[in-house]
């Protein structure tokens, strides 16, 4: 057989292969797949940089609870966590406890576990469509707009105990459209199951199901009217699970609303939160926050990791699909027939979900993310019902055409949104809010320099603003060995995580190298010198990267400068005491000097019974002395001396 003969078999065989529509599914789901997989494993602990502080939180309490089986502030096995005083749901907690009772902490560790939930979502968003469409290119469509969108992208790429609610919701709407669908009782029994597992992922589920199940059941049991009874006897199959998962999370509520102290019931804590967040319902200003939910979800809001301004929550071509889609939906539901429209329950869902939204303050795109599934659902079928409107209105041809066209925008926005994501995105963001105040990185190779090859500061203050959470993750510190001052904590040893409203010049800084620049500037200027690390500066103040040499020990001759501070008048303050300890007679050795350059200062004794009980010395000598000098004369010099009166040289300091 010649080679033509071959070529042309083979280029027949690959043109019926892609002629089977199957096939051709097949192909775009595999893409899909791909799609999905690089989306959400590529740069996945690099992009977003850093760890986000909730992320931080949910992590260290997990792992407080796989070893200790408390969280950080000492409660067993919350039923809802305080994170840092105003809440945080347990679900991704436990889940991210039951890894770490297998594997160290490792950013990996979090991240991955919001892959898989990314890939769960993906699953079940594709079968609740596939339910409706069986055999059509949505399902497909779905799945590829599903790892190409945005807001998809990034929420699964951090650690977020919200982001639970997408993954956990879409399961549910599946299950019930399986149940609806099929009449089986188990099915329903499962979605009550599904439906009490939302409430565990996100505490604004717990306005959005119950608005749902209401609308939803008066919508069913107006199509039933042949069988109420049955489709009664199948919701209190239903409501039962849900009741029973729901019933720990009200009585968490109730301590709250009541304001009881943390109560405790066996291994379980229900915990009076500080800063009961109550408050957020705000449904007087429901028109402007519905209209402040639609912008947010459909263009973009203010947090630079949910989304971006520049490609839109969704990219801005899927908004008019979107209203294709919904529309068409609404259109179905609206049909006067018996039969139950399966698109019936992703419009409830987003219908509750905008009820939600027009009730709290503030509806950011992380807040409204049980709604993000059930857009692609809708631009996937607003796709496909535009190329079949076109197909009808005009011919194969044209619709055909329109379908490349879309294909090949998405394909541009996806390119694009790539090039900046997992380029310029990282950079771009680290010096802008939010980014910079929510996220960081890890403080490793700081403390290993602090307390191992630089433990020469080991003993000095470090301050490091409101960092604790990171700090005890990395160090993997047991919660019994915090004291927390409210939901903060102030200090661990002598890291403090604050800063003082004054200089500490006896202290050091640790600050970002980017976002802090006018924190740099300041201290710079007042004489604190700077080591630079992969993402910090550790700022060593003046006073403290003093070198110290001392002389006469072996003439039995003591010198030890003990501190150097600031005092009440701006000067820098030496304290030191001096003791001959090897002559005849022991004495404290008449008058000091401290010598820089040229000039000479004397300096004062003063008594020091500390230094006198510590070496068994006679009492009535002041062996200890002080001088003090401005600080600018102290940041223009490098070396000092401490001599005595014939100019011989006790002890030297070295600025380096």
């Amino acid at each position: 057989m010649s080679n033509c003969t071959r070529d042309g078999m083979m280029e027949e065989g690959i043109r019926k292969y892609l002629g089977n529509k199957k096939n051709l599914h097949y192909i775009i789901g595999f893409i899909g797949v791909l799609i999905l997989a690089f989306t959400h494993l590529y740069r996945i602990t690099s992009v977003p940089f850093g760890l986000n502080i909730d992320e931080a939180g949910s992590c260290y309490d997990a792992w407080s609870l796989a070893h200790f089986g408390v969280d950080r502030y000492l409660n067993s096995f919350p039923v809802y966590f305080s994170n840092f005083g105003s809440g945080q749901s347990a679900l991704f907690v436990y889940l991210l406890m039951i890894c770490f009772r297998f594997v160290r902490y490792s950013l990996w560790v979090p991240r991955i576990l919001m892959s898989v939930a990314c890939w769960i979502t993906a699953f079940f968003g594709y079968k609740l469509i596939e339910m409706k469409y069986p055999k059509s290119a949505q399902r497909e469509i779905f799945l590829l707009l599903f790892g190409i969108t945005p807001v998809i992208i990034m929420i699964f790429r951090v650690g977020m105990d919200a982001t639970w609610m997408l993954c956990t919701s879409t399961v549910f709407l599946f299950v019930i459209s399986k149940a609806v669908q099929t009449k089986k009782k188990y099915l329903y029994l499962l979605s009550g199951i599904a439906a009490g597992l939302v409430l565990y992922s996100y505490v604004l589920s717990y306005i959005v199901m119950p608005v749902f199940l209401l609308i939803f059941f008066i919508y069913i049991m107006k199509r039933s009217e042949g069988e109420r009874k049955e489709e009664l006897c199948r919701w209190i199959i239903m409501g039962l699970p849900l009741a029973i998962m729901a019933l720990p999370l009200l009585m968490v509520q109730f301590v709250n609303i009541l304001d009881i102290p943390t109560v405790h019931i066996g291994p379980f804590s229900f915990v009076n939160l500080p800063y009961f967040r109550g408050s957020d319902i705000a449904p007087r200003h429901a028109v402007r926050q519905f209209l402040q939910a639609l912008y947010f979800n459909l263009f973009h809001d203010v947090l630079t990791y949910n989304d971006l301004p520049q490609f839109g929550v969704l990219y801005y071509i899927s908004i008019p699909f979107l209203l294709v889609g919904v529309i068409d939906a609404i259109r179905q539901v609206r049909k006067k027939k018996d039969a139950v429209e399966l698109c019936a329950i992703p419009l409830f869902w987003l219908l509750a979900e905008y009820i939600m939204g027009s009730m709290i303050d503030m509806p950011y795109t992380s807040r409204m993310n049980g709604a993000f599934a059930v857009f692609i659902y809708f631009i996937a079928t607003g796709i496909c019902k535009s190329i079949a409107w076109i197909k009808r209105k005009w011919n194969e041809k044209r619709a055909t055409i329109f379908g490349i066209a879309v294909g090949i925008a998405y394909t541009i926005c996806f390119v694009c949104f790539s090039v900046y994501y997992w380029g310029d995105y990282t950079e771009d963001t680290e010096n802008t809010y939010p980014i910079s105040d929510l996220f960081h990185y890890d403080l490793n190779e700081v403390m290993n320099y602090f307390e191992g090859e630089g433990n020469v500061h080991s003993t000095e203050p470090l301050y490091m603003y409101d960092r604790y959470i990171y700090y005890m993750l990395e160090k993997q510190i047991s919660p019994y060995e915090l004291q927390f001052d409210g939901t903060k904590l102030m200090n661990y040893g002598n890291v403090q995580f604050y800063y003082p409203s004054e200089l500490d010049y006896s202290g050091n800084y640790l600050i970002r190298k980017n976002g802090e620049e006018d924190s740099r500037e300041k201290l710079l200027k007042n004489g604190y010198r700077e080591i630079e690390f992969s993402h910090w500066r550790l700022m060593l103040g003046p006073l403290v990267d003093v070198k110290k040499e001392y002389y006469g020990a072996e003439q039995g001759t003591l010198c030890t400068i003990d501190t150097l501070k600031m005092d009440d008048h701006g000067n820098v303050l030496f304290t030191g005491w001096i003791a001959d300890v090897g002559k005849e007679e022991i004495s404290n050795h008449g008058k000091i000097y401290l010598k820089m350059n040229e000039e000479t200062v004397e300096a004062e004794r003063i008594e020091r019974p500390d230094v006198a009980g510590a070496y068994d010395l006679p009492e009535d000598l002041p062996y200890g002395f002080t001088v003090s000098i401005p600080f600018d004369s102290f940041q223009k010099m490098t070396n000092y001396s401490i001599c005595d009166e014939d100019g011989e040289i006790l002890a030297k300091l070295r600025r380096e």
